[in-house]
């Protein structure tokens, strides 16, 4: 491994423990930013990142972008349906009365990851399905 990228990889690990430390106090924001700045270094140095928050036990779904905007918290969600789609993923369904929450997930032989979830409002859950595959092509 270059230099470059082992210096990459160190820094990585170091802003992983730093988001495993803030959650452990429960410094939720502070947890997220040390996790994204981990994933733009990680993207920049074509660094797969998964393994490395799995070795820290840091959640990469604050790196996941929202299709429209981030859900509201408060609410008590409800799972309606899972959708599978033709590349083999999967989007999970939930409803309130707030709006439609879709979380596509990669379903692999040993890991389910996150690749894009979605919150859409005043919408039936079948339309934000259509919406979400829009997005998401597929």
């Amino acid at each position: 491994m270059p230099a470059t990228q082992t210096a990459a990889v160190s820094r990585i690990v170091k802003m992983l423990a730093l988001a495993a430390s803030a959650l452990s106090i429960g410094s939720v924001h502070e947890a997220e930013a040390a996790t994204l700045g981990a994933a733009r270094v990680a993207a920049a140095c074509g660094i797969d990142l998964l393994p490395l928050a799995d070795a820290a036990g840091v959640s990469l779904l604050c790196t996941i972008p929202w299709t429209e905007e981030a859900a509201p918290a408060g609410y008590s969600w409800r799972a309606v349906t899972t959708v599978e789609c033709a590349d083999g993923s999967s989007m999970v369904v939930y409803e309130c009365e707030a709006g439609i929450w879709i979380e596509r997930i990669a379903s692999e032989a040993d890991d389910s990851r996150y690749l894009s979830r979605g919150f859409w409002r005043d919408c039936e859950p079948q339309e934000a399905v259509w919406f979400a595959r829009e997005a998401w092509g597929c």
